[in-house]
C-alpha cells in the first residue's frame, strides 16, 4: 500500500492518533507460515550478494542464530513481566523455524520469489488510511 501511495505522489508523515490494522496470527499454524516466509524473505536480502563462502559459513552457524534468538526473545518476555515456563517453551520451536527459514533464503536463488512469499501476507490484508476507518476486530 506505501508503494502504491508514493507512486502516485503522496508523502508520509507519522500519525500518533493513527489506527493500524495488523495481520497476526493466533494459531501455530499461521505463526509458522509468517515466521518461515519472513525468515525466507529476510536470509534472500541478506545473503545476495554473498559469496560462496560466506553461504557456507552462514549457514553452518545457522543454529548459533537459533540460540541467540531465542534467548534475545526469552529476555524480553521476562523483562516485559512475562511468567511461566510453558510460554519459554513455544519460543525455541519458534525461533527456530523463523531461522530455518532464514536458511532457506540463504540458498533460494529466487531473491524476488523469497520477498514476494513475505508480501503475500501484506498485500492479502484489510487497510486504513483514513480516520473514518477502524481496524479489524477480533470475534473475542
Amino acid at each position: 500500500l506505501q508503494s502504491q501511495l508514493y507512486d502516485q505522489g503522496h508523502r508520509f508523515f507519522f500519525e500518533a492518533r493513527a489506527v493500524m490494522s495488523h495481520w497476526e496470527s493466533s494459531g501455530y499454524r499461521g505463526v509458522t507460515k509468517i515466521l518461515l516466509k519472513n525468515g525466507r524473505g529476510l536470509g534472500a536480502l541478506r545473503s545476495r550478494r554473498w559469496s560462496l563462502a560466506h553461504k557456507l559459513l552462514a549457514s553452518l552457524l545457522n543454529p548459533v542464530l537459533a540460540g541467540y534468538r531465542f534467548l534475545r526473545a526469552a529476555r524480553t518476555w521476562w523483562r516485559v513481566g512475562g511468567s511461566g515456563l510453558r510460554a519459554l517453551l513455544h519460543l525455541l520451536p519458534l525461533t527456530t523455524l523463523w531461522t530455518f527459514g532464514e536458511l532457506l533464503g540463504y540458498w533460494s536463488g529466487d531473491f524476488s520469489g523469497a520477498v514476494e512469499g513475505v508480501s503475500d501476507i501484506e498485500r492479502n490484508r484489510q487497510r486504513f488510511v483514513d480516520a473514518r476507518s477502524e481496524p479489524i476486530r477480533k470475534p473475542y
